[in-house]
């Protein structure tokens, strides 16, 4: 179920499927452009075409992902390949354009190179804590790009996960130090895995964490002649409703439900509606 509160000016809103769970997004489509249309392209023609999983976790600072994907799903065999996701040109860094973004629990913000600020291309990250100390006066700041509006029971789950890694032993609880099995660059890549499993044993593929994430694209305008008009691109297939409400916490009524094709959509609020009144579009899964 995708649910994202969106009021006017309200940015795009992307969810992270997640085995445990979903993660919703408001992008800062204004306030950071070029960081979120570099984002939109990854996630509407690159992403799509790869099993992304979360490559890397440690808990108490982030939870990353958008650079490997596994080349078999759901698969019972050993973790013993990967691929690199394709890259783009680098970005240019946007942490200092429009207003300051800190790296605060339950934001995204761009990965990139150390010791070069517009390195920036395929990989992000959800803060897991506070992390503005550290990362807004890093290597140029790390630009937040968008903030949780949905699932932070799931950025919590990451909190929770650990290892312990010795000069001799290796004792897993949810995440997986590669390197105590092979030297190889997988090793090396991949130290701090994510996996969907408390016990120390080598992942399959089938425990990885893949993020299978959707752009709705959600947008709410306020027409002439009063009311407001959202649109979204609609997920194929699945009911999407359109719904709003003027209190807090709310009591969400429908304004509209349709059955997806994958195309955008709009519908229409006639009413005058009180500045307090905030709009969700919300997908049934089953």
């Amino acid at each position: 179920m995708l649910m994202g509160v969106m009021s006017s000016g309200a940015g795009t809103l992307a969810q992270f499927r997640t085995i445990k769970g979903d993660i919703e997004v408001e992008l800062l489509d204004a306030e950071k452009p070029g960081t979120v249309a570099n984002f939109l392209f990854y996630a509407t023609h690159v992403y799509p075409t790869n099993n992304v999983f979360l490559h890397r976790c440690i808990p108490a600072f982030v939870v990353q992902g958008g650079g490997f994907a596994a080349p078999q799903r759901g698969s019972a065999f050993p973790f013993t390949n990967y691929v690199r996701v394709p890259k783009l040109t680098p970005i240019t860094n946007e942490f200092s354009v429009g207003p300051m973004r800190s790296n605060v629990y339950g934001t995204i913000a761009m990965a990139k190179v150390g010791g070069d600020p517009d390195s920036a291309t395929s990989e992000w990250f959800f803060n897991l804590a506070d992390n503005s100390s550290n990362l807004d006066s890093q290597n140029g700041g790390f630009t937040v790009f968008g903030n949780v509006v949905g699932g932070t029971n799931v950025l919590n789950f990451f909190n929770t996960i650990y290892k312990k890694v010795t000069a001799t032993t290796c004792s897993f609880r949810g995440v997986v130090d590669i390197g105590c099995y092979t030297t190889s660059s997988a090793g090396t890549l991949f130290s701090d895995l994510p996996v969907n499993y408390a016990t120390t044993r080598y992942p399959t593929f089938n425990d990885l964490f893949l993020v299978d994430i959707t752009v709705l694209q959600v947008r709410v305008s306020a027409p002439v002649g009063g009311g407001h008009e959202i649109s979204w691109l609609s997920v194929k297939d699945r009911e999407n409703v359109v719904e709003y409400t003027d209190v807090m916490p709310p009591t969400w009524k429908t304004l509209k439900s349709i059955t997806g094709d994958g195309a955008a959509q709009k519908a229409t609020d006639p009413a005058a509606a009180p500045p307090s009144r905030f709009y969700r579009v919300r997908v049934v899964y089953p």
